[in-house]
């Protein structure tokens, strides 16, 4: 497993902050200006604390729209990081926002196998890896209103939160190992008759 990494201290933000993470090179894809959109919505006295770990986050795009709201000591671009799982592994929720493109995020699966609650957009392929309300929330794209109710719902029900987590994390082991298993398999048969 990933050691959590203290990533509060490092920031300087109270230790009952609830944290949510987003790992991405920013492209338009990505749909990070609907994330700060809907994060804007979230009223500035809850200690609710975006991370957006990847590249270029912090483009001209992205800081217009943080500075139509009043969340600059709320959301913090980290930048490219080595220790990515490490962080991840000590936050609260995972959101993905993408607007289209991967079949299957990686960052996604990861967070979910550290036991990371999901919030994720109904683009395709993603959706597959989150049973509704079970292992996670699955929310339309491009729709920040949604995302910013989303991580508003898990963050007044922490029992829930936890259980979208540890569901996440059970759903990985289960149904990506049998899809391993069915590529593991057919490859072998490639090799054999190849």
């Amino acid at each position: 497993g990933y050691e959590p990494y203290d990533i509060k201290k490092e920031l300087g933000i109270p230790e009952e902050s609830f944290l949510l993470v987003n790992v991405a090179n920013n492209r338009e894809m990505k749909g990070i200006n609907y994330l700060l959109e809907g994060f804007n919505e979230i009223s500035n006295d809850l200690p609710i604390h975006l991370l957006l770990i990847g590249n270029d986050m912090d483009n001209e795009q992205n800081l217009k729209i943080l500075g139509q709201g009043n969340k600059k000591d709320h959301v913090h671009f980290l930048g490219f990081r080595k220790n990515v799982l490490n962080i991840v592994s000590s936050t609260d929720v995972f959101v993905l926002s993408s607007i289209f493109g991967e079949s299957i995020t990686k960052s996604v699966i990861e967070a979910m196998s550290l036991g990371i609650a999901p919030i994720i957009t109904d683009i395709p392929g993603n959706t597959e890896l989150v049973v509704q309300g079970e292992s996670g929330i699955i929310v339309p794209s491009k729709n920040g209103k949604a995302l910013g109710e989303a991580i508003l719902k898990v963050y007044n029900d922490r029992a829930l939160c936890k259980s979208l987590g540890e569901k996440a994390k059970n759903r990985i082991a289960t149904v990506l190992n049998n899809k391993q298993t069915i590529i593991k398999t057919k490859k072998m048969y490639e090799e054999l008759f190849d």
